[in-house]
């Protein structure tokens, strides 16, 4: 047999490493010639489990970024709910059996709008994480998976009424795989995409349809134990949208040991003494005079409410204000909505 000498022996084991890392390595396909497939039951069963529903991010009071989006309730914008999970979604419990595949990426959109991640999904600290966020219309991550997955909820916000000249996009870029979808395709969508042998991508996106629901007035005092304006209490009717008298709220505010000012309170019935609804939320003062002493007299506070005995969750906000220089009792202005959810589990299959 003739011998190989010990210089081509290097190069053919060099070459033949390079081959085996290469099939075991996630492919970087041409993403336009990926095609959807059919969702394998575990896969959806991630979907369901990590896609909130509309309660959940209504009750996403803190989203995880440092760009204030539009409100959810802000009806010039068309919001989307998106969730992407990539790295190995099947037989997940067998970890650490594979290379370290980085998916660090991207997510924007070529539109007048924004992008407002709600929650990470298994990211491992000290590994994972968001990158602070820039300009509105997008986000990026550092994401590594080696056997297992990570993934990113977030709403997506399209202003509408605006003419573009070119088609607009929502755009998920990583090394591995990329993928763009009109907004269309995202009304409804349920898409997984098989990269390699290992590694693949599930999708599921629906639009947000905000309905006319029950909301109102709240007009009170915001009375402080002190100039301080750290603590006190708050009180004052719950009026309906025509001004009728469906509650009474109260409650208490505070500054945390971290400095945080937030406040709970409550909605009873307004002849029965029965509690219909528990408040929470943060207030800050925003005072434009220059007065050293009058830095409490203006303030604005946002919060959540839920009921306490059927199904439901909504957003309280207003604006506080003091009746006179250095009175400890200041008006309380503001407005109350309900959230009525249009879908919360709508998995319906629709591809790319």
């Amino acid at each position: 047999m003739k011998r190989i000498s010990p210089f081509i022996l290097i190069v053919m084991l060099v070459i033949l490493g390079g081959c085996n890392q290469k099939d075991n390595a996630p492919l970087s396909p041409d993403s336009g010639k990926l095609t959807p497939q059919d969702m394998p039951k575990a896969v959806q069963g991630l979907v369901d489990q990590f896609s909130p529903s509309d309660s959940a991010l209504y009750e996403s009071e803190n989203l995880l970024t440092n760009v204030t989006p539009p409100s959810l309730f802000d009806t010039s914008y068309d919001i989307y709910s998106v969730t992407f999970l990539w790295g190995h979604l099947l037989n997940i419990s067998n970890l650490n059996n594979g290379p370290i595949i980085d998916w660090t990426g991207s997510l924007n959109i070529n539109a007048i709008g924004a992008i407002a991640p709600v929650m990470v999904i298994d990211f491992e600290r000290g590994q994972d994480s968001l990158i602070k966020q820039n300009i509105p219309t997008s986000i990026g991550w550092v994401s590594y998976t080696n056997g297992d997955f990570d993934g990113l909820s977030c709403l997506v916000f399209v202003k509408r009424g605006i003419y573009y000249y070119a088609p607009v996009w929502l755009t998920f870029a990583t090394t591995p795989f990329t993928i763009q979808y009109d907004f269309s395709q995202l009304e409804r969508l349920s898409a997984y995409y098989k990269i390699d042998s290992n590694n693949s991508v599930a999708v599921h996106a629906r639009r947000i349809w905000p309905h006319h629901c029950p909301e109102g007035i709240m007009v009170g005092q915001w009375i402080k134990t002190d100039m301080s304006g750290d603590s006190g209490t708050f009180n004052g009717p719950w009026l309906d949208e025509n001004g009728n008298l469906t509650g009474l709220f109260a409650g208490t505010f505070g500054t945390t040991a971290d400095g945080k000012r937030i406040f709970n309170g409550w909605v009873s019935h307004p002849i029965l003494t029965v509690i219909i609804a528990y408040m929470h939320g943060t207030f800050y003062y925003d005072d434009p005079r220059d007065c050293a002493l009058c830095g409490t007299g203006f303030g604005k506070f946002k919060g959540l409410f839920k009921y306490a005995n059927k199904p439901g969750v909504g957003a309280v906000a207003g604006e506080i204000k003091e009746e006179s220089i250095g009175s400890l009792k200041m008006s309380l202005n503001g407005a109350w909505r309900t959230f009525c959810p249009h879908s919360t589990s709508d998995n319906s299959a629709a591809g790319n």
